[in-house]
């Protein structure tokens, strides 16, 4: 069982962020706001943003750095705010874990490409096939067979697409 209880991903702005109505401000308690901004190209990052309880006014956000995904959770033994991110240089270790760790508020798109990723891993690392040294046709038909045995094959058709815009071609494997 986990200690975590992930938000849904609706805290995609200001106007719609997560808040937290008791947060420290020095020796005061004020809100904060959390939500998760997305920007084509750079991915996703967390935007906090206090209220400045001597004035009522909103003080500048402070954004975090880019991952590919992000998700808001809370952490059940303390109640706490957190993020966890996922990038493609920490995929390998990840991908599996962080898709069913946060299935359930990532977007079809998000557990898509967590599924290609893992796809990957497994060609890659279990199987030990690589794109550069194996060759295109070689990964991605192997990869093509992965994403099959996940019974995922509305994910194949961008592979085909690649192996069909080289002079490779698709050897079936059934």
């Amino acid at each position: 069982m986990t200690n975590k209880t992930p938000l849904p991903p609706t805290h995609t702005s200001f106007d719609s962020a997560y808040v937290i109505e008791s947060y420290p401000y020095g020796r005061l308690r004020t809100q904060m706001k959390v939500w998760i901004e997305t920007k084509k190209n750079k991915g996703q990052r967390v935007v906090s943003c206090t209220l400045n309880p001597k004035n009522g006014q909103w003080n500048k956000p402070h954004a975090g750095t880019y991952d590919d995904m992000k998700v808001l959770y809370i952490d059940n033994s303390d109640g706490h705010i957190h993020n966890d991110g996922i990038h493609e240089y920490n995929a390998l270790e990840k991908a599996e874990s962080f898709l069913n760790e946060y299935e359930e508020v990532l977007t079809l798109a998000q557990r898509d490409k967590l599924t290609r990723w893992y796809a990957s891993n497994i060609v890659q690392e279990i199987k030990g096939i690589r794109l550069m040294t194996d060759g295109r046709q070689k990964f991605y038909e192997a990869l093509i067979l992965q994403l099959k045995e996940f019974n995922r094959s509305d994910l194949i058709d961008p592979y085909m697409e690649i192996m069909a815009s080289g002079k490779v071609t698709i050897i079936s494997h059934e």
